[in-house]
């Protein structure tokens, strides 16, 4: 449920990166994503003080220099600079080239995690040949956009310019599901998605103060009529604020604990599934895709989930991720107190 859950959040973000208006400079829509973003999970911790889950507590109990060095890293390479790529991208390119080269991310997560542990499963066979199939399904199903998307009309070099933010994103959106499985195995999910929020909103806005402002001076007056007349890019902005960047990292992280970055990974072969269908409904695909095209979307579907159940349960590859739980506040006190205890029988 959770990795539906997942895929539905981060698919249909894609789809609101399109909907939104594309002439406001990137790190100035991610700046107000994240800020939007930080408002929702401070809203949230509110709540939870007058609870007995009080999340003030949880993370004055996990709070260290190292952690917000590591957390801060998370928000510039995991936020910041990913969805600022991606939205690059998506003022030259097609969504359904971006949804082909953004579906390497699976193979980037299988290169770095066997770069940095001794564990040879990881590249296993089939689960390269279920990488392959899906990779295959996503070109099936983003083939019909490639063709019609008739306002991208970008030369050949712009393309090859405008692909490398996306597979930029992909690995450095990889390199930090490893590095938090390796280095924050200790740290509560919510903790980790909130400090990088709070990190990436301030990164953002200071990239936006200093590039965005300084190269677009009627920026101002741009914002002033985005707030008047264009509601559509302020509903998708509260939809990333609260939907993808809150909820969607959390369970994120989440997975990333609990099924290790590997699988996590692959589940952005049913996220481009929700993207490309959802694209049918909201990006007026219905008055330019042939039958045959949906089609061939519907196989090239199915084939996307094939490749997702070939890299989730083949039996060779399931090496166990056997960490112990997370303590609770009464784990982390009882703790505490047989320290002190031992330590007086030793005086």
């Amino acid at each position: 449920v959770r990795y539906g859950l997942l895929a539905v959040l981060f698919g249909s973000a894609h789809v609101a990166v399109y909907m939104t208006n594309q002439s406001i400079p990137p790190f100035t829509m991610v700046a107000m994503r994240l800020l939007v973003g930080s408002f929702f999970y401070l809203l949230f911790f509110l709540v939870s003080s007058v609870t007995k889950k009080n999340q003030f507590v949880v993370l004055k109990q996990h709070m260290s220099p190292v952690l917000v060095f590591q957390l801060a890293a998370l928000g510039l390479l995991n936020l910041t600079i990913p969805i600022a790529l991606i939205r690059i991208a998506a003022r030259c390119i097609s969504a359904g080239l971006l949804g082909i080269f953004y579906s390497s991310k699976p193979l980037f997560t299988l290169i770095i995690f066997a770069l940095f542990s001794n564990d040879s499963r990881p590249l296993h066979w089939m689960r390269c040949v279920g990488i392959l199939v899906a990779t295959i399904g996503v070109v099936m199903m983003s083939i019909h956009r490639i063709e019609s998307d008739n306002q991208f009309d970008c030369s050949d070099n712009a393309l090859n310019t405008y692909s490398i933010p996306v597979l930029l994103s992909a690995c450095l959106e990889s390199l930090c599901a490893v590095f938090s499985d390796k280095m924050l195995s200790n740290t509560p999910d919510l903790i980790i998605a909130f400090g990088q929020t709070v990190w990436g909103a301030l990164f953002a806005t200071l990239l936006s103060l200093t590039i965005d402002v300084t190269s677009q001076p009627q920026l101002s007056d741009r914002l002033e009529d985005l707030s008047e007349n264009e509601w559509t890019t302020i509903l998708c902005l509260i939809y990333l604020s609260a939907g993808s960047t809150c909820v969607g990292w959390y369970l994120s992280f989440h997975l990333n604990r609990s099924i290790g970055p590997i699988k996590q990974s692959s589940c952005v072969f049913p996220q481009l599934v929700v993207f490309v269908f959802a694209s049918f409904a909201f990006l007026n695909d219905r008055d330019t895709v042939a039958q045959t095209d949906i089609i061939t979307a519907l196989f090239g579907g199915l084939m996307v989930l094939l490749g997702t159940y070939l890299c989730l349960n083949h039996e060779g590859l399931e090496y166990a991720y056997t960490r112990p739980p997370l303590a609770t506040t009464k784990e982390h006190e009882s703790d505490s107190e047989t320290e002190e205890s031992v330590s007086q029988n030793q005086i």
